[in-house]
């Protein structure tokens, strides 16, 4: 899903500031609103495209196995950066949801906890795809707990910073 991801943020034309991804979302946040035109081909031909990429990665890796892939994209416009931020606290919120569901669900009755520090941050947080402008234009990842002060801070900074260019 990361390398499905950053191809997004290479190919497109539209290109996204951010993206965040975790299990099996892609969630992309375009700084500029495109314009209702081009937002409506971003809707109808993003999950094709999305599918068609990871479909490409996946069968890559297991060359025997044929299986479909599907995406379905949701629009969210914003003026507010608050709203960003309470958007992707919240998926990363339900990552984390996600995340502790599949571990308590395969403990065996009465094994009591475990210990969250013990595995990778990408698996409990998500990975952030990001542009970093300094002499040239890079993209870099990063598992960062977005629901958290410092994860929001972090992302608040990073807005902040766009706003300027």
């Amino acid at each position: 899903m990361v390398k499905t991801a950053k191809s997004l943020f290479r190919k497109l034309e539209f290109k996204p500031l951010f993206s965040y991804t975790f299990s099996d979302e892609i969630n992309l946040l375009f700084y500029k609103s495109p314009s209702d035109r081009k937002l409506g081909y971003i809707i109808r031909l993003l999950p094709s495209y999305t599918s068609s990429l990871l479909q490409s990665y996946l069968s890559s890796l297991r060359s025997s196995e044929n299986s479909l892939v599907d995406f379905l994209i949701q629009v969210f416009k914003t003026r507010f950066s608050e709203d960003v931020l309470e958007y992707f606290s919240c998926r990363c919120s339900s990552c984390l949801n996600n995340f502790i569901k599949k571990y308590v669900s395969g403990f065996p009755y009465g094994q009591k906890g475990f210990n969250l520090r013990v595995f990778p941050k990408w698996e409990k947080y998500g990975t952030v795809i990001y542009r970093r402008i300094r002499k040239k234009e890079r993209l870099l990842q990063k598992s960062i707990n977005l629901a958290d002060e410092n994860g929001r801070k972090w992302l608040s900074r990073y807005l902040k910073m766009w706003r300027k260019l």
